[in-house]
């Protein structure tokens, strides 16, 4: 089969993200729509140097959140297709301001009517950009009065502990998150439990039952001074 752009290939082989996609046998997952769109183009007596310009106008939104995550992966690179408009931050910040907005109640609310609205959000979850739409609990109602960091060293560092005790805090329900961190320790995790007796049989039955633990150093949170789950768009590209 021939690649859709042949017909314009000194035009075509300037673009980095077909260069890639060619690279790892991608292009021709879109070259049927390809090769519509460029007969078309010779239909309507397009020019020749603008049919590379229409083709990815055209096709760059056919292409999957899978196939740039495939090129992400074994390239090491990171492809955006398109930047965030005004508009997708409207959606974004409203969705993270209250993701039970109904369609229209969205689109009426970032000046869009419904269908595009819509539109929006579906390119937004492919892209991986929008990824959740869930509810906050607020845990002192649950009586899960005790917010704790707890920064964690291991005595090993090799690949299968490393592993280990990565899918091990996975299972704990009271870790909400774990980061790798810099510094002197390895592991920085979030913990959320009921009062000091309740941790402290966390600590002794699960976290320091690992083997690999050497050091765990807590801090409890006392006053929430701040606690939001938005990102903030306006540093986006």
């Amino acid at each position: 089969m021939k690649y859709p752009l042949d017909c314009c290939k000194n035009h075509a082989t300037k673009c980095p993200l077909f260069v890639k996609m060619r690279q790892n046998k991608l292009s021709n997952n879109i070259a049927h729509f390809g090769n519509k769109i460029l007969k078309t183009c010779k239909i309507q007596r397009i020019h020749r140097k603008m049919r590379t310009k229409v083709f990815f106008r055209m096709t760059k939104n056919l292409i999957s959140a899978k196939v740039i995550a495939k090129i992400q992966s074994e390239n090491g690179c990171n492809i955006m297709l398109d930047d965030l408009s005004e508009v997708d931050k409207k959606i974004l910040a409203a969705l993270q301001e209250d993701c039970s907005l109904t369609n229209t109640e969205l689109a009426q609310k970032v000046g869009l009517s419904t269908a595009p609205c819509w539109r929006r959000i579906k390119r937004l979850e492919d892209k991986g950009i929008l990824t959740q739409r869930v509810a906050l609990v607020n845990p002192k109602k649950l009586d899960l009065d005790i917010l704790v960091y707890a920064s964690v060293k291991l005595s090993s560092h090799t690949e299968e502990s490393l592993e280990i005790f990565e899918r091990t805090i996975g299972l704990y329900p009271e870790v909400t998150e774990c980061y790798t961190i810099s510094g002197s320790m390895d592991y920085m995790i979030r913990v959320i439990t009921r009062d000091m007796q309740t941790y402290e049989t966390f600590l002794r039955q699960k976290l320091l039952k690992m083997d690999m633990v050497n050091e765990i150093h807590s801090r409890f949170a006392v006053t929430k001074v701040k606690q939001t789950t938005a990102i903030p768009l306006e540093l986006s590209i």
